[in-house]
């Protein structure tokens, strides 16, 4: 099976969240800055022949203002072989674009930030 396959995706994300004066909800005081107001992705998928894969996925995601997070973007690929009908190996690599990026920082309690890592995996799978 040869083709290739192209999806993708846009949000907007806009919130109108206010806390009453006299709240006594410690959790974030900028709710509306703890998530991403813009996030964009696309993919890719190609089959070259019955043996060979390849996807790539790319994604945009906005800053979190509240969080003093930074936007990013990061590009994930994948690379597949099928020797046979029940084989499948692959090699991954997932966030090509940066050695990390911080995705999350907690505002209520001081712990260490959510960082994404550049990672690579080697994958073999056996269907039975």
């Amino acid at each position: 099976m040869n083709g290739m396959k192209l999806s993708g995706a846009y949000t907007f994300l806009r919130m109108d969240i206010h806390r009453d004066v006299d709240s006594l909800d410690v959790s974030s005081m900028d709710p509306e800055g703890a998530s991403p107001r813009h996030q964009l992705w696309a993919r890719s998928a190609f089959d070259f022949g019955k043996h060979f894969q390849q996807d790539v996925t790319w994604r945009y995601v906005d800053s979190l203002t509240g969080l003093s997070v930074p936007s990013y973007y990061s590009v994930d690929a994948r690379f597949g072989w099928l020797p046979n009908p029940r084989l499948n190996l692959s090699l991954t690599g997932q966030n090509l674009t940066n050695n990390e990026h911080i995705e999350f920082r907690p505002d209520f309690i001081a712990t260490t930030p959510t960082v994404v890592k550049r990672t690579f995996q080697v994958t073999a799978r056996w269907m039975f």
